[in-house]
């Protein structure tokens, strides 16, 4: 998974599972581009569940009580910071 995830000499330089660390989320690159992705539950390898992701948390996070989202958007959401924090 690690090499999946960092690219290795087998995979060329790019990874072929993107981890984004801000939603704590996995998801396999589809045809090398990035930006398409199918999102994994379970690890392709070992099939052992993967952490939930926190996508849907973080959108309600940067919303302030008017379902406005902040402006500006505070420097810990822009990482993983904002779930460690929370221990998410």
């Amino acid at each position: 998974m690690k090499d999946a995830v960092e690219g290795g000499p087998f995979l060329g330089d790019f990874p072929v599972i993107l981890y984004t660390p801000k939603w704590r989320s996995y998801g396999l690159v589809i045809k090398g581009n990035p930006r398409n992705q199918y999102i994994l539950f379970y690890c392709p390898f070992c099939g052992k569940k993967l952490p939930t992701d926190l996508v849907d948390e973080h959108f309600d996070a940067i919303r302030d009580d008017t379902g406005k989202p902040l402006d500006p958007l505070p420097e810990e959401f822009k990482t993983d910071e904002w779930w460690k924090k929370r221990r998410l």
